[in-house]
């Protein structure tokens, strides 16, 4: 009993002292905002603030404090908080009532170097993740080819490898595709992949790359390079940074898009293109 009574003693005299050292504010700046914020949160990356205005607008922002949308969520908004996903956010509403919200806007996504279709300069620039020996990415693939060949010179189309680990040729294939690409040979050598998806071996891919008319032993050893390698694992860790959990994965102007069929595509490039002109 007594030793309880010493030790709660003791630590309100520790409490009471200046035996914690003392700390202070080094330094003080207000980001300036042209909104009164009550409530705010950063993603779990680091890449983003979310901040909640009076009027039940969520701002978005990017490093640097520049804006990159504003979503009305309602006046009646109190709090919000970060769910599963950059993404996703949970809101509390002054009914004391939760929901989760899942957010479109777009992300920023490193396209340089990567290699593309269209006009490098358009409007509209379509970026998709993908994976040589995913079915579903073989089959969007012709999709894609189809919007592109619609829309010409009116949209940028991006290709993004992401191999997945339990894919047994995935890697290698992507590997392969790169190798390719530095002798000006990427989007046949991608065609082929996914054409001789079913029968992908490191063999059939020596035979694409013989087809293709390759100098086999650049493309053997840009194949197995450190530097394709490492473009790879960059469009890799892009893809965990924008919680991609699965392929095909299309973004559009850095928006994600779920419905991948070639009526939203053409639905989604048409809204974000510009107008025709009236006469």
């Amino acid at each position: 009993m007594w030793r309880c009574l010493y030790a709660s003693l003791l630590i309100l005299l520790l409490l009471a002292s200046d035996g914690y050292p003392k700390g202070e504010v080094k330094n003080q700046e207000e980001i300036k905002i042209s909104f009164k914020a009550v409530d705010m949160f950063l993603s779990r990356n680091g890449r983003y603030a979310y901040v909640l205005a009076q009027d039940g607008h969520l701002h978005i922002f990017k490093s640097g404090w520049v804006e990159v949308a504003s979503i009305n969520l309602g006046k009646g908004v109190l709090g919000i908080r970060q769910a599963d996903r950059d993404d996703e956010i949970f809101v509390i509403d002054k009914d004391g009532r939760l929901k989760m919200m899942r957010l479109g806007f777009p992300k920023d996504i490193d396209t340089s170097n990567a290699p593309f279709k269209g006009n490098p300069k358009a409007k509209v620039e379509v970026v998709v993740f993908s994976d040589f020996e995913c079915p579903y990415c073989a089959s969007l693939s012709k999709v894609l080819d189809k919007v592109a060949e619609r829309y010409k010179d009116k949209i940028k189309l991006i290709f993004k490898h992401c191999p997945l680990g339990y894919h047994k040729m995935a890697l290698e294939a992507a590997q392969a595709a790169v190798a390719a690409g530095l002798q000006g040979k990427f989007w046949e050598f991608h065609d082929l992949l996914f054409e001789n998806q079913k029968d992908l071996s490191s063999t059939k891919i020596q035979e694409i790359a013989s087809a293709l008319g390759l100098d086999m032993e650049k493309f053997k050893k840009d194949k197995g390079s450190p530097e394709v390698m490492s473009f790879i694992s960059r469009d890799v860790n892009q893809a965990k940074a924008l919680e991609v959990r699965g392929v095909p994965a299309v973004f559009i102007n850095g928006e994600y898009l779920e419905d991948t069929k070639e009526e939203s595509l053409i639905k989604e490039i048409e809204q974000r293109l510009e107008p025709p002109k009236s006469q």
